[in-house]
């Protein structure tokens, strides 16, 4: 074990015991109860051999006191044998609180993060993916292995116990002749797992490349493409470079062990030599002999077992580690003093007051931009893609702060507002809009108030939901997606029902943000969505980002932005008077919206 183990398992068995402390309490003692009964009923033994040979020696013999081990040798029998289904259902019951536990609290923490740039570090979000992707078989790991260990710890402390009633030294010889033989064991099978899990790229690679053609994600261009006999031999390479430098370890685990197993061969001998003719010269009961010999097993026995769980333990306690550093982590974003309550937008409305914003990884993203998104009216951001559009959207909804300049909602600073609150009136759809495999009620409510019939039928139809809610054999109760047999939707359906989701809290709502909410939409379903603008955003302070012009002449206000800077602002028909960017970009998208020539390109004119 390394030096950080005891700390490491001292830390991880504390989620253990917060799981259930009393479960935890009856699984130890049965563990320790286990550990004790093989060395009870080694002595029972070793003192039945001894009363029989005096009865033979001395032609004397005592029935109750060989009827009274023989209870004791049956109650030992019949502990040990009651004792593993319980510990095994204990131990099944904790498994499952301690997993669930871990769950919880990755979820919680996950869900405290009041921003978004752990999610956009990639160390941060390599570790949460491993610590969910490994949290179904880790708490089970560790509650195995280490039950196991302290089981066979219990176990040998016990046996060299009783080995010590026939010489005190007798226990240090056999330890000092299993122990090297265990520790080089331990740390070749320690170097073989490392070889294998942790230290070869390899066995990540070979992961992926299964994945390639053991999921529904790329079965289309699998087929299409046909490179599946590519990708299995790609496949086999890394498996043979992967199973060569794991095949050299297993074979100087091997020659070790057969070297040190001679040493402990020859110590075990001398005991067994030792005991043997002490038994012979009448200075120990022959009984004296049958308890080493079974001694010997079990220590031997156990310590293999032990060294193995150790070695897989090893595994688990990093994921704990992991997950105990995963849960201490502190987010950048500072809302602890966050608690004045939100404005009502009347007045000035919500602004950004030069404002720049760089990404973690130092792409900058705005550069000194200023606007205003006045009370109850559209405001449209239009740029091409990378402009900035969606980064203001994300600094709106608070899910970074800006790394220069403020964001004030009638003139206070948003990060002294309370972000839940702030939250709460938010209605929004993103580009990476969520598709939940939930009914279409929760897809739009996602733990809200179930919807009444008035509000339900007014979102259904403004987000143009309506033949599709018909259509689900359960109407909006109808479960979505195909992952637990519900009905798939398209791609324009699930945009539906994200603008569904932020629609129907649009009546308690200070601002409303729609990122490309009609980028998966047929143009059909886009002009219906576009023709009831007017209502969808009526008396909601509304920000529409798009890269379609043709959806912003409603808007009251118009910016554009060009490599994360503001360079225009006003009314459709006052940006097309300036005839600068705006008016470029127009020109272009109707340009392409003209009746295709006989070549197939569309005119120029």
């Amino acid at each position: 074990m390394t030096a950080m183990g005891p700390r490491r398992l001292v830390t991880s068995l504390a989620f253990v015991w917060r799981a259930s402390p009393r479960e935890a309490g009856a699984l130890l003692s049965c563990l320790i109860l286990q550990g004790i009964v093989p060395a009870a009923l080694i002595w029972i033994t070793k003192t039945v051999i001894d009363l029989l040979a005096l009865a033979v020696s001395a032609g004397s013999f005592e029935p109750s006191r060989l009827l009274s081990l023989t209870l004791m040798w049956i109650a030992g029998l019949l502990l040990e044998s009651s004792l593993a289904p319980w510990t095994a259902a204990i131990q099944g019951s904790l498994n499952e609180k301690l997993t669930a536990q871990v769950n919880l609290s990755l979820m919680a923490k996950a869900d405290s993060l009041p921003d978004l740039s752990a999610f956009e570090s990639s160390d941060f979000y390599d570790d949460l993916q491993l610590l969910r992707d490994q949290a179904a078989y880790q708490p089970v790991n560790l509650l195995v292995y280490t039950t196991n260990g302290l089981r066979e710890i219990v176990v040998v402390g016990s046996v060299l116990l009783l080995l010590g009633s026939i010489a005190l030294w007798l226990p240090l010889l056999i330890m000092a002749a299993s122990l090297p033989h265990a520790l080089v064991l331990f740390r070749l099978q320690r170097l073989s797992w490392e070889t294998m899990v942790w230290k070869s790229p390899n066995a990540r690679l070979m992961q992926y490349l299964s994945s390639l053609l053991l999921t529904d994600q790329h079965a289309k261009e699998a087929r299409l493409y046909r490179y599946g006999p590519w990708l299995m031999n790609r496949y086999q390479a890394a498996f043979e470079d992967t199973h060569e430098a794991t095949r050299r370890v297993r074979v100087r685990q091997s020659a070790w062990s057969n070297a040190l197993t001679g040493v402990s061969a020859l110590g075990n001998g001398f005991a067994f030599y030792w005991v043997a003719s002490r038994a012979a010269l009448g200075h120990v009961g022959p009984g004296s002999v049958v308890l080493l010999v079974q001694s010997l097993l079990y220590v031997q026995q156990n310590l293999l077992l032990l060294t193995q769980d150790v070695t897989m333990l090893q595994d688990t306690l990093r994921y704990f580690s992991k997950l105990t550093d995963f849960l201490a982590y502190e987010p950048p974003m500072a809302t602890a003093d966050s608690t004045n309550p939100v404005p009502r937008l009347g007045t000035r409305g919500t602004e950004l007051k030069d404002v720049s914003f760089a990404y973690p990884d130092g792409r900058e993203a705005l550069h000194n931009v200023s606007l205003t998104l006045a009370p109850g009216q559209v405001t449209a951001l239009v740029g091409e893609n990378g402009a900035g559009k969606s980064t203001i959207a994300k600094l709106l909804a608070r899910f970074y702060d800006p790394s220069d300049g403020v964001v004030l909602v009638e003139g206070q600073d948003l990060r002294t507002l309370d972000l839940s609150e702030w939250r709460d009136g938010i209605g929004a759809i993103f580009q990476d809009f969520g598709r939940y495999q939930l009914t279409l009620e929760e897809n739009i409510t996602l733990a809200a108030e179930p919807l009444t019939p008035e509000n339900a039928a007014e979102t259904l139809r403004l987000s143009g939901l309506e033949d599709v809610a018909e259509r689900l054999e359960e109407g909006i109760r109808s479960r979505l997606g195909k992952q637990f047999g519900g009905t798939e939707l398209s791609g324009g359906e699930w945009q539906k029902v994200a603008l569904a989701r932020a629609l129907a809290r649009r009546h308690r709502s200070h601002l409303l943000i729609l990122d490309e909410p009609s980028s998966s939409f047929d143009p059909r379903s886009e002009h219906a969505l576009y023709a009831q603008f007017a209502e969808l955003a009526y008396g909601v302070t509304t920000l529409l980002i798009t890269h379609r012009l043709g959806s912003v002449r409603m808007a009251d206000t118009i910016h554009v932005l060009k490599e994360g800077r503001l360079i225009e602002s006003g009314t459709h028909d006052e940006l097309m008077l300036q005839d600068a960017h705006y008016a470029t970009l127009w020109h272009m998208q109707a340009e392409s919206y003209q009746d295709p020539q006989p070549n197939g390109y569309p005119s120029a004119s």
